[in-house]
C-alpha cells in the first residue's frame, strides 16, 4: 500500500511533524518500492499512468502561481511528493524535484529575510528532503535556530511565557547544541516563578 503510505507521509508533513522522522519514514517507503520492484516490476497502468500526469501537472500550475511550498496540501511540493511515492523512479519526477531544489532554498532564504520563520521551516524541511546530504543545510538550521531564540527572547521581554517556550522548542528541534538555548531555558524557569 506505497500509495496510501505515501497518502500519510505528506499528511503528517502538512501537520508539522518532525522533518527528520518525515525523511527517514519517506526515504524507508522509497526503499522498499524499490525493493517490491526488483521482485516484480509492474506495468504501470493507464490510470496510474493518469494519476502521475495529474500530479505533476497540478504540481506545474500550482508552481507557476508561486505556490511551491503552501498552502499546505495544494502545493507544488505536495503534489511532487505524491507523484514521487506513486512513481519514485520516473525520470519526469526526478527531474521535478530537482527542479524544486533551488526553489526551497531561496524560499528558506526569503523567508528568514522577511522573518517568517513559519515559511523559512516549512522550505527548509522540503529542502531537508530533496537532499538530505547538501551540506548548505547545517548553516541555514542554525540560522533558523539563531532566529527562533531572538523571538524567544523578544516573546520574554513582552511577558509571553508560552510564546518563549514555543520559540525555545523550535531553536532545541532543529540545533539542540546551539549557543543560547540553556540562557533562555533559565531566563524562562525564572520569569515563571516571578524573577526576570
Amino acid at each position: 500500500r506505497f500509495e496510501a503510505a505515501g497518502a500519510a507521509i505528506g499528511m503528517a508533513t502538512s501537520l508539522g511533524a518532525d522533518a527528520g522522522l518525515v525523511a527517514g519514514t519517506e526515504a524507508r517507503l522509497q526503499q522498499a518500492m524499490r525493493e517490491a520492484g526488483r521482485l516484480a516490476v509492474p506495468t504501470p497502468t493507464p490510470q496510474t499512468r493518469r494519476r502521475l500526469d495529474d500530479m505533476l501537472a497540478r504540481a506545474e500550475q500550482t508552481g507557476q502561481r508561486g505556490n511551491w511550498l503552501s498552502p499546505p496540501g495544494d502545493s507544488a511540493w505536495d503534489h511532487l511528493r505524491q507523484a514521487r511515492a506513486l512513481a519514485p523512479d520516473d525520470p519526469r519526477v526526478r527531474r521535478a524535484l530537482q527542479a524544486m531544489l533551488p526553489t526551497a532554498r531561496r524560499c528558506n532564504a526569503e523567508g528568514l529575510r522577511d522573518n517568517n520563520l513559519g515559511r523559512a521551516q516549512g522550505c527548509f524541511d522540503a529542502w531537508q528532503q530533496l537532499a538530505p546530504a547538501d551540506p548548505g543545510l547545517a548553516a541555514a538550521r542554525r540560522r533558523m535556530g539563531e532566529r527562533w531564540l531572538g523571538v524567544g527572547a523578544q516573546r520574554l521581554a513582552d511577558g509571553d511565557i508560552d510564546g518563549t517556550r514555543h520559540a525555545l522548542a523550535r531553536a532545541r528541534g532543529l540545533q539542540p547544541d546551539l549557543p543560547g538555548i540553556a540562557a533562555l531555558s533559565e531566563r524562562i524557569a525564572r520569569a515563571s516563578v516571578g524573577g526576570n
